[in-house]
């Protein structure tokens, strides 16, 4: 749903570019919208938390 959202309101800002925006905010806010996705899915994007998941590992192996 927030990507949906984030897409329409990209879209909406490239066709009608409003005279009140600079154009230099589109590159910010594709870049935060990356970080966000990014973050969303850890194991697929560039961002990794492979030390927590070895936590978690670690943790469930001494529970067992």
């Amino acid at each position: 749903m927030l990507f949906t959202l984030l897409t329409l309101l990209a879209a909406l800002g490239i066709f009608q570019n409003p005279p009140s925006l600079p154009s230099g905010i589109f590159g910010p806010f594709a870049l935060t919208i990356f970080v966000i996705l990014d973050l969303e899915y850890p194991r697929l994007g560039l961002i990794r938390v492979e030390a927590a998941d070895q936590v978690l590992v670690d943790l469930r192996a001494a529970m067992t």
